[in-house]
């Protein structure tokens, strides 16, 4: 049945909204289901919903860290991950992007800290992202986690561009370097990329989720979930664990559509790694669906070097069809990245499109940059 079939009738059933939050007369029966089936996708104890996703990562946040505690978290983590920095009030500290030796130092140099000041213990929080939605590169959790266990932190992962994509049943860049279910403690994602709907979740074992449903903001403030929207995510779930119906379906996922996609993105990344004038990928060959080409010679202007990218994608869609997206980034961000022309890999991409995408984009470059 397809997704609009599916959201249909629980529109029929239940109507649009639900009403109130998740703890006041706001829970619905697609609610709990939904929950039930990530926590067993994941093969965790437990799984919370939230009805957006930008509050999810930045309502479970300070729902484990306050004024006392420690962050440690990258220095191009997005902006959801910033906002729930600081609305924890905890002491943030941050490392250079994707380098652990310099992880290993801030936490040393906080560990002396805390040391020489005789402070009473507290939590501590390393915050990174699966794949960085500023970037579209990777975090290397293997020895993040590594990092983690030896000086005794928390580590939050935020898979939203990763779950659906990596892994061997598509749970994300945890299962990708191989770290079992209770490893990482605490595994945000949204829910508006690869199961096709609206809202995040959590999943961990039983006490980390039922804490944020009385300290995450996001759970206890908000109206709930539009219950078609729930069920939307329930049936997309079921697409890719390959399962026909019911929680107890198999498991495995769908290795040969991951399998599809990955081969998808690796094509689009061969064309633009031959070389794009004027413009340059970052990440290389990496399996990320998220593809940022930067300006090879920015002016250090962000606007004119926004006006020049939007100008590319502009001759895309006009002259070839091809619509790409500019990057855009709220000015609350602790860390702008450089604008960028933002390029999404999905299962519905043929070769053919691939090769246009990557004729297109050259041709445009080439008129618009002059190179």
């Amino acid at each position: 049945m397809p997704i609009q079939a599916v959201s249909a009738a629980t529109v029929e059933k239940y109507g649009v909204g639900s009403c109130g939050p998740r703890g006041f007369y706001g829970t619905i029966d697609v609610h709990l289901q939904l929950e039930a089936e990530l926590a067993e996708h994941f093969g965790t104890e437990a799984a919370i919903m939230y009805s957006y996703d930008v509050a999810t990562i930045a309502s479970i946040i300070p729902a484990f860290a306050n004024r006392k505690d420690i962050i440690v978290v990258d220095e191009f983590c997005s902006y959801p991950v910033q906002s729930g920095c600081t609305v924890s009030r905890a002491r943030v500290a941050t490392f250079r992007h994707n380098d652990v030796a310099d992880l290993e130092r801030v936490i040393q140099k906080l560990e002396a800290e805390e040391k020489s000041k005789r402070k009473p213990l507290c939590r501590k929080l390393i915050v990174v992202e699966g794949i960085y939605a500023n970037y579209g590169d990777m975090a290397p959790l293997d020895r993040i986690w590594q990092v983690k266990e030896k000086y005794k932190y928390r580590l939050m992962v935020d898979e939203s561009h990763a779950f659906g994509v990596l892994g061997a049943t598509g749970r994300g860049a945890c299962e990708h370097f191989n770290l079992k279910p209770g490893q990482v403690e605490i595994i945000a994602a949204s829910m508006s990329h690869a199961m096709g709907s609206v809202g995040g979740f959590c999943v961990g074992d039983r006490a980390t989720v039922e804490h944020q449903r009385l300290s995450g903001s996001g759970y206890c403030f908000s109206a709930s979930l539009p219950p078609y929207l729930a069920s939307a995510g329930i049936h997309m779930l079921r697409q890719l664990r390959g399962s026909t119906g019911g929680s107890g379906g198999a498991s495995g996922g769908q290795p040969e559509q991951l399998a599809k996609l990955a081969a998808k993105i690796k094509a689009l990344r061969g064309e633009l790694m031959k070389g794009v004038p004027g413009l340059k990928l970052y990440g290389g060959s990496l399996p990320s669906p998220l593809l940022h080409l930067h300006l090879a010679k920015p002016s250090g202007d962000g606007a004119a070097d926004r006006a020049v990218l939007r100008a590319v994608a502009d001759h895309m869609l006009s002259c070839s069809g091809v619509l790409v997206s500019v990057s855009c980034y709220s000015k609350l961000d602790t860390h702008v990245p450089p604008p960028s022309l933002l390029l999404h890999v999905t299962l519905g991409l043929g070769d053919k499109e691939i090769a246009l995408a990557a004729a297109a984009l050259r041709r445009a470059a080439k008129e618009v940059l002059k190179q």
